[in-house]
């Protein structure tokens, strides 16, 4: 039986009875988690920053509460096939932290063919990807999140089927867009916002199918590229005012920002083709994905039926309180980082298995007898509908999605529930000897010159750019170029500090 109708299998054949009955608790459950729950929960299990460990770029840090031994990849392969398992142990959820600290992870999860992609994290089918994570059939994508099928994108979130874009979010069908949020079907598009089918506009907001248009005006070809050049100074306050104006949603019954061809969804941010859902953050359906609660990064072909998870992507359903479970992976409960599997419960790093309880193989029979079990003690425990353990998340909460999009989270309110907090300022991993420049002195490197061209001092490449907040970050040759041959400023800030600004909601 081929793959595709393993899946269709799956997807159809019925559940158990006591299994679904369980699976139908979880359900109900997660209808009552509040958004900030959600975020706290699930959100900071979505991480937005990059590290060197060991050679290895990773988002998992070196954390003395929480070390793991972290290795590349390719070497994680050969371990993977000798993965132990663990004999159950109650409590559950502490079982499966000691078990959790206590192995090899892979640094980073780079999945089939990709070109010049070390420095990322979740890279499937691209090429030249820089200090990215969720990067899916693209290529040329420096200090982004979440692009599918797009080129040429720089400091941006959530893009698709684009190119030439930068400093922007959610942008779909479109090319040459800067500083802009939620554009559709456009090109050559700055410091605006809701606009589809348009081209040509400068600080525009809210138009369909309009051209060469400044403050919302028609002004025609001629004196819209006389004005372009002079209008770009202050780009920075541009931008500021453009990322508080008021994100428009696209659909019936919603509740929260930007989602794009959406029907009833409450509490969701930046999500495409999404129905029937709730507590969700980007969801990015090529086709209608419906009933997911809770839960953040996922989506792709026929990717359905998700409860309280983060990162489920491509031909994925029926998966319960998961971090990282895909390709192809359905009837999942309670697991982590699987790659091709199904009836699976409290597993974690598996590659195509099924019928499997903390990486041990089942039969069938076997194993819905085992975990008929285990839920009772779940049930009993008030457990069963729970997400992992804080013990469990190894990120620095403020490094994470749930910070990103909601900064009104204290340090106090997170560390009393024993999540990781970053005090010390980023670092990049470049040697002592490399020259600093602070940001208030790149006006250095950067003129127009007697004939109004853009000019960048490309020494700029030598330096370490110091923020105001002390952290270092550094231009590099590709986004240099890009810079140059578009007329962009050097950026003033650390990229996750851009980052950051892309999650704020006006």
């Amino acid at each position: 039986m081929s793959m595709y109708r393993n899946i269709i299998y799956f997807l159809t054949k019925p559940m158990p009875n006591r299994l679904k009955q369980r699976s139908q608790k979880i359900e109900n459950k997660r209808k009552a988690t509040s958004r900030r729950d959600f975020l706290l929960e699930i959100a900071s299990w979505m991480p937005m920053n990059l590290s060197r460990k060991d050679n290895i770029i990773t988002p998992y840090y070196q954390i003395p509460s929480r070390i793991w031994s972290i290795i590349h990849p390719l070497e994680f392969e050969k371990y993977r096939a000798n993965m132990p398992y663990i004999l159950r142990k109650w409590s559950i959820f502490d079982t499966m932290t000691s078990w959790l600290w206590s192995l090899s992870i892979a640094g980073n999860k780079i999945l089939w063919t990709n070109e010049n992609t070390e420095y990322t994290y979740i890279t499937m089918w691209s090429k030249n990807i820089y200090l990215s994570l969720v990067s899916v059939e693209s290529e040329n994508i420096v200090y982004s999140y979440s692009c599918f099928s797009s080129k040429e994108v720089y400091g941006s979130i959530l893009i698709e089927n684009s190119s030439l874009i930068y400093q922007s979010r959610c942008i779909n069908n479109s090319f040459k867009i800067f500083f802009c949020s939620n554009i559709q079907d456009s090109n050559n598009i700055r410091f605006s916002s809701n606009l589809t089918w348009c081209s040509f506009c400068f600080n525009c907001f809210g138009l369909k199918n309009k051209s060469y248009c400044i403050d919302n005006r028609f002004v025609g070809k001629d004196i819209y590229e006389k004005k372009l050049n002079s209008l770009k100074s202050n780009i920075i306050d541009k931008y500021k005012e453009n990322l508080m104006r008021e994100w428009m949603n696209i659909g019936e019954n919603i509740t929260w920002s930007f989602n794009k061809n959406c029907f009833d969804v409450e509490n969701g941010l930046m999500n495409f083709n999404l129905s029937c859902s709730r507590n969700v953050v980007f969801a990015n359906a090529t086709t209608s994905m419906q009933n997911v609660l809770d839960s953040a990064s996922l989506g792709w072909p026929n990717t359905h039926d998700i409860y309280a998870c983060m990162g489920v992507w491509y031909w994925c359903s029926y998966v319960y309180c998961s971090v990282e479970c895909s390709p192809y992976c359905q009837s999942i409960f309670y697991s982590y980082l699987l790659d091709s599997c199904s009836f699976c419960l409290w597993c974690i790093w598996l590659k195509n298995k099924s019928y499997c309880i903390f990486n041990k193989q089942y039969t069938k029979d076997e194993r819905y007898d085992e975990v008929d079990k285990i839920f009772t003690h779940m049930e009993k425990d008030w457990q069963l509908w729970e997400f992992f353990h804080w013990s469990m998340n190894p990120f620095y909460f403020n490094d994470t999605a749930a910070y990103l999009i909601d900064p009104s989270f204290t340090k106090e309110e997170v560390t009393a529930k024993w999540y990781l907090w970053r005090d010390e300022p980023i670092k990049v991993d470049i040697p002592d000897w490399m020259e600093t420049v602070q940001v208030d002195e790149l006006w250095q490197f950067e003129w127009f010159d007697s004939d109004w061209i853009w000019t960048i001092d490309p020494d700029i490449l030598k330096k370490i750019i110091i923020d105001t907040d002390g952290n270092s970050y550094r231009i590099i040759k590709m986004e240099y170029d890009f810079l140059v041959k578009h007329g962009l400023p050097l950026p003033r800030k650390h990229w996750l500090e851009r980052m950051k600004d892309n999650f704020k909601i006006g």
